[in-house]
């Protein structure tokens, strides 16, 4: 999978965000672990997941975005951020990032799955200013972001 560019300071890729994050390309397994550890247990590493971390100045992990490939059309997202760190816009950078990262990718959706009574990651998926579909069944409510348009302006 191609990476969205990120600068190199000091050898390690990164970007500086507006929140004040700094932004590197995670490990898939070094994700997982944040987010089992944020209650997003159904994330899984495959060999060409590409996750990135949001990183305070202290050095601490504050947020992770996973973007994993389930088809050549769409992929699956997982973005998790601190709770105590939330309401700074790191969520929307690592999505905006995710979402750049999958239209390089030629990508056409992005599938959001979080519970039902969680109305923060449908905002932050509509704060993206891309066309959503979202559909509530037993288990959550699933998002799905439109990435691509036909030559006629319409979604595909």
């Amino acid at each position: 999978m191609a990476v969205p560019d990120l600068q190199h300071h000091g050898g390690v890729a990164s970007l500086m965000t507006a929140s004040g994050a700094r932004i590197e390309v995670l490990s898939p397994d070094l994700a997982q672990a944040f987010l089992d550890r944020h209650g997003l247990t159904d994330y899984g590493p495959g060999p060409s997941d590409l996750a990135w971390g949001a990183f305070e100045d202290a050095g601490n992990l504050i947020g992770v975005g996973v973007l994993a490939e389930v088809t050549t059309q769409r992929a699956r997202t997982w973005i998790a951020v601190a709770p105590e760190r939330r309401r700074l816009g790191v969520g929307g950078e690592l999505a905006s990032l995710i979402v750049s990262g999958a239209q390089g990718l030629g990508l056409r959706y992005l599938a959001c799955r979080y519970r039902a009574a969680d109305a923060a990651p449908y905002h932050l998926a509509g704060s993206l200013g891309l066309p959503l579909a979202r559909r509530v069944d037993e288990g959550g409510t699933w998002t799905v972001i439109v990435l691509s348009r036909n030559e006629k302006g319409e979604m595909r």
